[in-house]
């Protein structure tokens, strides 16, 4: 699965970028079943269920001028899936690129995902509007 999201934003486009760099705001808040996130080394370690079925996340993140690269595996029940999440931060506009194979492809779909994305959009404008 591959998708591409836009957005725009009215904000400094350092705050937007220090919001969506934080693994503990970007991911409970775009995939609502993620329910914990906590710091593991060079890295991050999540949990959450979704459908009844716990599922673990390792999150890796890449920064660079405007752009924030997630990596991750989720894992349940010994399947697992791997995905990417990319944040490109454009002056007043952001592209979101997310990529995932895997158990959780067939399970989400498009109508998850569509609506998941959609609420975030919205959020984060909330969310960087209380941080100016």
């Amino acid at each position: 699965m591959k998708k591409e999201y836009r957005f725009s934003y009215q904000a400094p486009r350092e705050l937007v970028m220090e919001k969506i760099s934080e693994v503990d705001y970007v991911f409970p808040k775009l995939f609502p079943p993620v329910k914990e996130i906590e710091g593991i080394g060079n890295g991050y370690k999540g949990s959450g269920k979704f459908l009844g079925m716990k599922f673990t996340l390792n999150i890796y993140k890449e920064l660079s001028n405007n752009t924030i690269k997630y990596s991750f595996t989720l894992t349940t029940g010994g399947k697992t899936g791997r995905g990417e999440l990319t944040f490109e931060v454009d002056e007043h506009e952001i592209v979101t690129l997310f990529s995932y194979e895997g158990w959780m492809e067939k399970i989400s779909g498009v109508f998850f995902i569509e609506r998941w994305f959609d609420n975030f959009s919205k959020e984060i404008e909330i969310e960087i509007k209380k941080i100016q």
